[in-house]
């Protein structure tokens, strides 16, 4: 059995350091820190690393019901969807990523797009 893209890199304790760092981008960016403006920064990492967790095909199921009740209210545009994927981008390769790796989970985000952009 092939090993997952999850365990390749570490886990919870490597998906975890990258949600981190991801979202510390996220807050330094004037577009899309307003979307975080009132939310519990600790709770949501917890939830996105699972989320990523799921992509990298780690043990952690987080379904698509879940990701479009968090952002149908949000009104996210194709132009911020964008822009959060190129800092993901940027943070995995900072983490040392392959790039097919990284085209693997970017590619897993691009299939939920229909779930996030609402706008």
């Amino acid at each position: 059995m092939e090993e997952s893209i999850f365990d390749q890199y570490g886990g919870f304790s490597f998906v975890s350091r990258v949600i981190s760092a991801f979202y510390k981008s996220i807050l330094d960016s004037d577009n899309l820190a307003r979307y975080f403006a009132n939310v519990n920064m600790a709770r949501l990492i917890d939830h996105q690393t699972k989320f990523f967790a799921t992509l990298m095909g780690g043990p952690v199921s987080f379904s698509d019901g879940h990701l479009l009740r968090a952002h149908k209210n949000l009104a996210i545009d194709q132009k911020t969807f964008q822009e959060v994927v190129s800092i993901l981008k940027e943070t995995l390769q900072d983490f040392d990523m392959d790039e097919s790796d990284i085209g693997i989970i970017v590619a897993e985000i691009d299939s939920k797009k229909h779930l996030i952009v609402t706008a």
